[in-house]
């Protein structure tokens, strides 16, 4: 009999992104299962495109209350599924899949940023990721134990690009002539102390322009406002993206760059399920839990994580601090790809 699993991973769309390797990962294992994933409103259509999810169950913003979460319950009830695996670990993850009626409940154990309020006491079927996992998409992949499955703990597979989404996103590349030395470098973040100043972040971005690389900057709907202010900060050697209708076309616009550079968000993530070389710069998140992991991704940190999502922390993140680590990991990838071509 195929076995029927849901993911419950609900939250903003980068933690949305590093759910994903646990979906792959499931999905490699039991290729004739029925998968089903919940997740809000807000971040449904990064997922509306990959063909591993056999069932999307949209919470919509009207309903995220008690009463909504039942509702949703009662509808994938419907599903029969044998297993839910609550990735995000809060109560509103974890009571979808009890009021869902699902036997097998898997979530972590109680732990700061893991497993929170109800949800360890809700979930029937605990994990204790070990302590040497420390990035968010590999300890989610360690929930897939449960399923009788030996996760590999990496990316085996890179996130989907659809060719609607690539065609308008190449037209506009080859219309300005791009190439292939771009560094796509992200601003903006839903949370401001994430983001790194301008006046700042322009001492790498000149880096990039005096290496020969070509630079591209990413906005998105709600900075539309500030890309005046922004323009004049980093001066006119730069390139602006078009305007993506979709986190799909997201995704493609990054797929065609050499690397990504930017702060903890959702294109980061992006970029690192593409396999792209990153370079980004943390302040009050987790950099142990969201910093791309592998050897050709490089970060900095302005200062120890607080979780604090008002405030101009990132101020202190000097330019004469960031800049030599940049060209480092510019040179590094650039020599990597020079031998890629010999």
């Amino acid at each position: 009999m195929k076995k029927r699993i849901l993911i419950t991973r609900l939250s903003a769309l980068g933690d949305t992104v590093l759910t994903l390797p646990l979906l792959f990962t499931i999905r490699e294992a039991f290729p004739d299962a029925y998968i089903g994933w919940v997740v809000e409103e807000k971040s449904a259509s990064l997922l509306r495109d990959i063909e591993d999810i056999d069932k999307l169950h949209i919470v919509k913003t009207k309903d995220k209350s008690l009463s909504g979460y039942y509702r949703m319950g009662r509808e994938i009830s419907r599903e029969k599924y044998d297993y839910v695996i609550d990735a995000q670990g809060l109560s509103k993850s974890a009571i979808i899949g009890f009021f869902a009626g699902i036997k097998n409940r898997i979530g972590f154990k109680r732990a700061p940023l893991e497993a929170r309020e109800i949800a360890p006491i809700i979930n029937n079927r605990i994990v204790s990721a070990p302590s040497e996992l420390t990035h968010i998409a590999l300890r989610s992949q360690y929930l897939a134990g449960k399923l009788g499955i030996n996760p590999p703990y990496s990316i085996t597979r890179t996130l989907p690009i659809t060719e609607s989404a690539l065609i308008p996103m190449k037209k506009w590349w080859d219309e300005n002539e791009l190439g292939d030395r771009v560094i796509i470098f992200g601003v903006g973040t839903s949370w401001v102390t994430k983001i790194w100043p301008l006046e700042h972040m322009k001492s790498i971005v000149d880096i990039a322009l005096d290496s020969g690389y070509k630079v591209v900057i990413t906005w998105g709907p709600d900075e539309k406002d500030k890309l005046d202010e922004w323009r004049e900060i980093l001066g006119s050697s730069v390139i602006w993206s078009p305007e993506t209708a979709s986190v799909s076309e997201l995704a493609a616009l990054i797929s065609l760059g050499s690397c990504y550079a930017g702060p903890d968000s959702a294109p980061l993530h992006i970029a690192w399920m593409l396999k792209k070389p990153t370079f980004s710069w943390f302040g009050p998140s987790c950099s142990f839990r969201g910093a791309p992991p592998s050897e050709l991704d490089v970060h900095v940190i302005a200062h120890p994580a607080n979780r604090q999502r008002t405030g101009e922390m990132m101020w202190g993140l000097s330019p004469d601090i960031v800049a030599p680590k940049f060209t480092d990991w510019l040179v590094s990838f650039t020599k990597l790809k020079l031998a890629q071509m010999s």
